[in-house]
C-alpha cells in the first residue's frame, strides 16, 4: 500500500485516492510545512501478514512445530510474527535459508531468544543503554544467579554474528593485519606487531590482555579497566569489519553476544510485527498508520 502524506496547518491529511485526515504524532522522523508533500512510501499491513500466517499453519500439524517438527519453545504471537514477511526481511528467511545462521537461530532452526538485564525500565536501545561499553551484553538463557535486576528484555538478534574465529579471520584480512584500522579507532600509531598483539588479546578468550604495554595502548590502568577497553575495542573492531555482534568472553564460558549494531536487535515480546529495519529503538514499536521522512 502507498500513500502520500501531507500537512496543513496542524492537521495531516494521507492522500490514498482520497484525502483522509488521520493523527501523527510528530517527531524525530522530521517536519514538512505548511501544505508541503511528504515521501511516497509503502506501509506495512502487519496485521494482515499475522492473520495470513494463522490462515496458513493453524489446523495443519506444522502449527507451533520448529522447522525440524519439534514442538517450539516460542509464544504463539513470537512464532507466528517469525513467519511474517515482515520480520523475515529483517532477520532473514530461517527456513529456507538453514545454513546462513549461526548463533541467530537454535539447533531446532527457530529464531533464538537472547536476554538483556536492565537496572530499570527505560531500556530501548543499544544508543541509549549501550553504556562504558558501546554495546549491549545478552545472554542465550537466563542463568540462575547472574543478575539481580529487575527487567529483563526478550530479544532476537540477526545475523551476522562473529565468533571469535570469524574476527581474527577478518581482521587478518585487512591491510597490515589491521594496524590502520586499529591506529583509526585508538587515535594513536599502531605497529603491525602492536595489531598482532591486539588481534590475539581479542580473539584468545581472555577477559583481558595481561602485557601491561598494551594497557597504555588502550588507555587501560588496572584489570577493571583492561577488561573494559578490550571489550569496547571488540565490539569496535567486529562492527568496522560488518559484524552486527560479536561472541565474547564471560564467566561462564558461554555464548555471550555483545551487540554493536543498534538495528541487529528486535524486542521479542513487545514489537508490532513490523521490524523496521531502520528503527534502533526496539521497545517503543507500536503500530504506526503511517512512515514518512518529510521532503525539505
Amino acid at each position: 500500500m502507498k500513500r502520500f502524506i501531507y500537512n496543513s496547518g496542524r492537521k495531516v491529511f494521507v492522500y490514498n485516492g482520497e484525502f483522509k485526515e488521520e493523527d501523527h504524532p510528530r517527531g524525530e522522523e522530521g517536519k514538512f510545512g505548511k501544505g508541503g508533500k511528504g515521501k511516497e512510501t509503502e506501509v506495512r499491513d502487519v496485521k494482515n501478514e499475522y492473520n495470513e500466517v494463522i490462515s496458513k499453519y493453524k489446523g495443519t500439524t506444522q502449527w507451533m512445530k520448529t522447522p525440524t517438527g519439534e514442538e517450539t519453545e516460542l509464544t504463539e504471537k513470537q512464532w507466528v510474527q517469525t513467519r511474517t514477511d515482515s520480520f523475515k526481511d529483517w532477520f532473514g528467511d530461517f527456513e529456507k535459508e538453514k545454513d546462513k545462521y549461526n548463533l541467530s537461530v537454535g539447533e531446532e532452526g527457530e529464531p533464538r531468544k537472547f536476554y538483556h538485564d536492565s537496572r530499570n525500565g527505560a531500556f530501548s536501545g543499544i544508543e541509549e543503554g549501550g553504556g562504558e561499553f558501546g554495546g549491549i551484553f545478552v545472554l542465550p538463557d537466563h542463568r540462575a544467579g547472574y543478575s539481580k535486576k529487575e527487567h529483563s528484555y526478550e530479544l532476537f538478534v540477526r545475523e551476522p554474528i562473529a565468533t571469535l574465529e570469524d574476527l581474527r579471520d577478518s581482521i587478518e584480512g585487512l591491510k597490515n593485519s589491521g594496524a590502520k584500522t586499529y591506529s583509526d579507532i585508538l587515535k594513536t600509531k599502531v605497529s603491525e606487531n602492536q595489531a598482532e598483539e591486539l588481534t590475539d588479546a581479542l580473539t584468545d578468550g581472555s577477559d583481558y590482555p595481561t602485557d601491561e604495554e598494551l594497557w597504555d595502548l588502550i588507555g587501560a590502568y588496572d584489570e577493571s579497566s583492561a577488561t573494559i577497553k578490550i571489550q569496547k575495542l571488540r565490539g569496535l573492531i567486529a562492527k568496522s569489519v560488518g559484524f552486527g555482534a560479536v561472541v565474547t568472553p564471560d564467566e561462564f564460558g558461554q555464548e555471550t553476544l555483545m551487540v554493536v549494531n543498534p538495528t541487529s536487535i528486535k524486542s521479542a515480546t513487545d514489537n508490532s510485527g513490523e521490524f523496521n529495519t531502520e528503527n534502533k529503538n526496539i521497545t517503543n514499536t507500536a503500530p504506526r498508520r503511517f512512515i514518512y521522512k518529510a521532503n525539505p
